[in-house]
């Protein structure tokens, strides 16, 4: 799997009501279904920037975010078993901002799929890529105090609060328990041995049970789309 087709999944329930979520690398389709999700009216409440953002703002910004070295954006597919074949249906949206080890996340999903813990599914495995296969050792969030729903979505994907105020930060750090699994996992693939990053990897991670699954259909946010906006999880 090249660099531009990185991919990592998670799963939602448990037994035959689980569904899969699978992040992959944004294209160019992607543009307008993520300008839409940015500029939906709780999303806008709930980021830093509230101001709707024109479409030929959103495409030249989009347009650099796909082309940066810096910048990596995810689209959330939810897999859902169909007979024999899985459909795959575009619910969101992950952002991840390198400096060095580091990254910033951000995550929005659509307003119709939120609610059901697949924010909390998709942050495991943004982490879990990050980790295993972007070299990354920590990951950041700013989120608003008030927005109980992002906060609770990036606790149950192992993020802890690190900084209050305005905006409360959140941090997740790689433990010892990722660098096993990224270990396990190149050592049983054709590819690089175990010293070696694994690069072509998805990676299966486990994901919020049917009770974890949040009840509150207010979005979860942090910080993303446009420019400075923020966005929600759920």
């Amino acid at each position: 799997m090249s660099e531009g087709q990185r991919e990592a999944t998670s799963r939602v329930g448990q037994g035959d009501g689980a569904v899969g979520v699978r992040l992959r690398s944004a294209r160019a389709a992607d543009c307008r279904p993520i300008w839409f999700w940015r500029n939906d009216e709780e999303t806008r409440r709930q980021s830093l920037d509230s101001s709707l953002i024109p479409y030929e703002v959103h495409e030249r910004w989009f347009a650099q975010a796909l082309s940066s070295d810096r910048r990596k954006l995810y689209v959330v597919l939810l897999e859902i078993p169909n007979a024999c074949v899985i459909e795959r249906e575009a619910v969101g949206v992950v952002r991840l901002d390198l400096d060095g080890r580091r990254g910033t996340v951000s995550i929005h999903l659509a307003p119709a799929h939120r609610g059901r813990g697949l924010g909390t599914a998709a942050l495991r495995a943004l982490a879990d890529l990050a980790f295993d296969q972007l070299a990354v050792n920590e990951l950041l969030a700013s989120v608003k105090p008030d927005n109980h729903a992002s906060l609770a979505a990036f606790a149950k994907a192992g993020f802890a609060i690190a900084e209050t105020g305005a905006v409360t930060t959140l941090r997740r750090c790689r433990t010892a328990g990722d660098s096993d699994r990224r270990d396990t996992a190149s050592a049983s693939a054709d590819g690089p041995p175990a010293s070696a990053p694994a690069v072509a990897q998805g990676a299966s991670i486990s994901a919020p049970t049917s009770a974890e699954s949040m009840s509150t259909s207010a979005p979860a946010v942090a910080s993303v789309g446009g420019d400075r906006a923020q966005a929600p999880v759920p």
